[in-house]
């Protein structure tokens, strides 16, 4: 495939920050791809220093000659929930598809061909609702594809993809889930009872306000409508933004930081089944979101779910060690 060639017709909504350094790279990917329409959003900025920063961002949209820019600043600062969530509602009340990029998030050029072909090929398929462009398997010895991508039930969003009639079922403050905890919903859909657990107090926080982001709503809409996402099978997008700058990903030698990027071979090959990579599945509960990763977290797991009764008398006798779970 030469990938110079190839014409992008997808809007790009690109999030923009304060840090002029990831920004520039990622405006210089979407000018090679070449979209005819580029949205950009971002915050105000708390500071006078920050708002200078969040200026000069502005500066390098405005300097954009090569597409339409479209664009929705807000006036005043936005926690990351309000001006996420406001600002990608823009995006989906002008579009009915988007491929969505954050200001950190690099992606390698096929990544728009493959969301591209994939927004048009499950358009009228409400199965899916995601598109990523992370693959996290790259020490995942168990993790086999002969497909282009695979099933997920959690969305990646450092580049991703999706439709208007998907982003609909969105809510920020999660209204729906003490219905939904009451049905179970969680221990529905996973079977490990610890990852079932996780994303159970994780809705919880966002539904008490605790947790200010906005991607987390984003997974319960995916999980409470029976969504699939689609997972590269090979990594599409590199995430260039860990650092002491960064808003939360400050550990510059996270695993996840600077994953490469590969280029997808077309055409693809598409999964004959809508079944979930359950060893994918695995491998990224324990290893991206922490869940079950340690011998011993296993082995309290063990305890909770098979032996409840010697579980809760441990967990009094040892408190402070288990105070976790």
């Amino acid at each position: 495939m030469n990938e110079k060639i190839y014409q992008l017709h997808t809007p790009v909504a690109l999030v923009l920050s304060n840090r002029t350094e990831t920004l520039t790279r990622v405006i210089a990917a979407i000018k090679e791809a070449r979209p005819k329409i580029l949205y950009c959003f971002c915050d105000e900025g708390q500071t006078p220093a920050d708002k200078a920063r969040f200026a000069a961002s502005k500066a390098l949209v405005e300097k954009i000659d090569w597409c339409e820019v479209r664009t929705n600043y807000a006036t005043e600062h936005m926690d990351v929930k309000r001006r996420l969530a406001t600002g990608l509602q823009w995006i989906f009340e002008n579009e009915e598809r988007a491929i969505i990029l954050e200001h950190d998030c690099l992606p390698n050029q096929s990544f728009f061909r493959f969301c591209e072909e994939l927004l048009e090929r499950y358009a009228d398929d409400t199965r899916v609702m995601h598109i990523g462009g992370n693959n996290f398997q790259q020490n995942n010895k168990k993790f086999v594809c002969r497909e282009s991508y695979y099933f997920s039930h959690i969305p990646h969003i450092w580049g991703w993809a999706s439709w208007r009639r998907a982003w609909v079922h969105y809510d920020p403050d999660v209204q729906h889930w003490p219905e939904a905890r009451k049905q179970q919903l969680t221990y529905n859909i996973f079977s490990d009872p610890a990852v079932a657990y996780r994303w159970e107090q994780r809705f919880q926080d966002y539904y008490e306000d605790r947790i200010r982001s906005w991607d987390g709503q984003w997974t319960f809409a995916v999980l409470s409508q029976g969504g699939l996402c689609i997972n590269p099978c090979v990594n599409l997008v590199t995430n260039i933004g860990f650092g002491q700058e960064a808003v939360s990903a400050k550990n510059p030698n996270d695993p996840l930081a600077n994953i490469p990027s590969e280029s997808m071979m077309f055409p693809l090959k598409h999964p004959n089944f809508f079944v979930i990579n359950q060893q994918a599945e695995r491998y990224t509960s324990q290893y991206v979101f922490g869940i079950g990763r340690t011998h011993m977290q296993r082995f309290k797991w063990f305890l909770k779910w098979h032996y409840p009764r010697p579980y809760h008398w441990l967990k009094k006798l040892f408190g402070r060690y288990t105070s976790n779970l």
